[in-house]
């Protein structure tokens, strides 16, 4: 689930994730203050039925920090360039609400807003899902199609436990229709 929040400074991280339908690797740097971009490398199986390899580009800006009773506010790109297998945009907004307790509060399209989604407020109601060669940014679909609000709590339980529950807008359909994920819930429990 997105945040509005900011990496460190120059931050380089990188992540590998594994589910019965997928194996991601992904390279997430801070190019600015208030930029962060992301490269993802995945091979996805049950897409466009069979496997599809995919590269594509992620970006996240920081539009206000968090001050006084305003939130942090961000917005983003998910898979801007790449074959549209996770393509989503979002809008998202974070807030500390003391005692180690803070939120998080959004709204998503595109794969992101496929879980309980609402009409699209500017009347951009349609957007197709076109698993194609990717290389290209498809900027005539982005906000397009259903949006769905996500969000969630995490607690800062002390200086090495953090906890989250969250509520997803991705209803994971691609995943589902290939029989490989049996969704149950939108929400997610975490300990970190």
């Amino acid at each position: 689930m997105p945040t509005s929040l900011s990496l460190p400074d120059a931050q380089v991280s990188a992540n590998y994730s594994a589910s019965s339908n997928s194996r991601v690797v992904v390279l997430t740097f801070k190019s600015s203050p208030r930029l962060t971009g992301a490269f993802r490398c995945g091979k996805f199986e049950g897409v466009s039925n069979g496997i599809l390899y995919d590269r594509n580009f992620d970006l996240h800006y920081r539009l206000t920090v968090e001050a006084g009773p305003w939130p942090a506010l961000a917005i983003g790109l998910r898979d801007m360039v790449g074959k549209g297998v996770n393509s989503a945009e979002y809008i998202v907004a974070n807030k500390a609400l003391g005692s180690g307790v803070s939120t998080t509060v959004g709204l998503g399209w595109g794969r992101m807003g496929s879980c309980d989604g609402v009409a699209n407020p500017f009347g951009w109601d349609t957007r197709e899902l076109d698993v194609g060669l990717g290389g290209r940014a498809d900027a005539g679909a982005w906000f397009h199609g259903p949006m769905a609000p996500f969000g969630g709590l995490a607690w800062q339980a002390n200086t090495k436990t953090r906890l989250t529950i969250e509520y997803s807008s991705d209803a994971r359909q691609q995943e589902v229709d290939s029989g490989k994920l049996d969704y149950r819930t939108p929400t997610n429990l975490g300990v970190s």
